[in-house]
């Protein structure tokens, strides 16, 4: 009776398949160098099922990522990957995209892999942000900029989209760190202002590289 009960309980029990293709890691993080132009990595699978897997599509989130595998049908027990290549195409910071594999498993068709990346910025500018609350005085606040890269970068220009904010240069070592001065001739009304720093670094397009620094009375 125990037993007849153990093996309907079995019955019952929905059984959890798996996808035939086994892969060596689905999310890979990569660090970029200050001037890599792409991030290429590769993800690594082994087909552990009992069938062929034919590989139909290695789909990206966006047209600046490639991915391909290096064949289309992997017999049982064989090895293969898919590589990927991501274009910064001037992107910094952190960025995610996504890979959908599909296949013809029938137990799980669909993979998904991601390729979470770290580009550096060529320059770090703190604060970001400077602010004033209407009714103060009108202080300079500073920013520093410190350039990150190996090689000197230097600002040719400031830039403010608001004349109520005046921006003053101070080179505090030349090429590598800087100080901004704002200040705001008025703080009657709330505004905001982006300013712009311009370098002779090349940036996107070989157009020279920029860094913003945001500016708001409240």
């Amino acid at each position: 009776m125990v037993m007849r009960i153990f093996l309907l309980s079995l019955w019952l029990t929905p059984l959890v398949v798996f996808g035939s293709l086994s892969w060596q890691q689905k999310v890979i993080n990569y660090k970029a160098a200050y001037g890599e132009e792409s991030a290429k990595v590769s993800y690594v699978f082994t087909n552990t099922g009992t069938y062929a897997i034919r590989i139909f599509q290695a789909k990206t989130s966006c047209g600046c990522t490639v991915a391909k595998s290096d064949k289309v049908v992997y017999l049982p027990g064989e090895s293969g990957q898919i590589d990927v290549t991501f274009n910064f195409e001037g992107r910094i910071g952190h960025q995610s995209k996504e890979i959908g594999v599909i296949t013809d498993d029938n137990k799980s068709p669909v993979t998904t892999l991601v390729l979470n990346t770290d580009i550096p910025y060529f320059l770090t500018v703190e604060p970001q942000l400077v602010y004033w609350h209407k009714g103060d005085k009108p202080l300079p606040k500073t920013v520093l900029v410190t350039v990150m890269a190996d090689d000197p970068i230097f600002i040719k220009g400031i830039s403010s989209d608001d004349p109520n904010f005046q921006c003053e240069l101070d080179r505090l070592e030349l090429g590598r760190r800087y100080g901004i001065s704002i200040t705001p001739k008025s703080l009657d009304s709330p505004a905001s202002a982006t300013i712009t720093l311009t370098t002779d670094e090349a940036g996107r397009d070989n157009k020279p590289a920029t860094a913003t620094i945001s500016a708001r009375i409240y």
